[in-house]
């Protein structure tokens, strides 16, 4: 299984002490997991010079070092980022204008997955996820932060998706759930199962878009 990861569930798992869940499945599972050069330097180079963001950033060097994690790039990457950027970009209209909703970074993650045939995309970052799972949900959110009144094209919606291939949308929670049920945790001993549904509280913390019901469904998961 080929997984495309996004820099939000990458920094979720390295800040919170989970991102060798990554080489665990790749070793148990047979995972591979590839991002972008434009998501590796918004994980790695860019937080490298950030004294507050550092550890982190070299949690994720060390996976990428020792091939948990490998960079994928391709000559026509940029062009395809470009076309889903355009797209996304019109999807939402505030008084006849396109409203910006996705950033390069993101795009450059969408735009890899036919390139590397991958299988998923692993995101937290929820107007991502929403962008493609559930734009009125997502036009919702935003009407609610930001504007008063928001028009959905849903044509361009379509238009945009015709550019990405149908496939999965993961989070890390989910990842570290799949790495728990292959026994990520058992170094914890007894208090294996104990260590997993903390973690899933500690992502949300550190930024995985999870909802009470989520994090209560996530609790009740028995990884035995």
């Amino acid at each position: 299984m080929k997984i495309v990861c996004d820099s939000s569930s990458l920094i979720s798992l390295a800040d919170t002490c989970n991102i060798d869940a990554l080489a665990f499945l790749k070793q148990k599972a047979g995972a591979e997991f590839v991002i972008t050069p434009g998501v590796r330097e918004e994980i790695i180079g860019a937080p490298m010079k950030i004294k507050a963001l550092e550890y982190s950033a070299i949690r994720i060097r060390k996976a990428l070092e020792e091939s948990a994690i490998a960079v994928a790039d391709a000559p026509n990457l940029a062009a395809k980022t470009s076309e889903i950027l355009g797209a996304a970009n019109r999807l939402y209209l505030v008084g006849g204008k396109p409203l910006p909703v996705l950033h390069e970074g993101e795009a450059q993650s969408l735009a890899l997955l036919s390139i590397a045939r991958a299988n998923a995309l692993l995101v937290d970052e929820k107007t991502t996820r929403l962008i493609v799972e559930d734009p009125a949900k997502l036009k919702e959110m935003i009407e609610g932060e930001y504007v008063e009144k928001l028009a959905l094209d849903l044509e361009a919606h379509k238009k945009f998706l015709a550019l990405i291939p149908p496939t999965a949308i993961m989070r890390s929670a989910e990842v570290l759930a799949l790495a728990a049920h292959r026994g990520y945790f058992k170094t914890f001993g007894k208090h294996e199962e104990e260590a997993f549904h903390a973690s899933v509280y500690a992502l949300r913390a550190a930024g995985c878009s999870l909802a009470q019901d989520e994090l209560e469904q996530y609790g009740e998961i028995s990884i035995e």
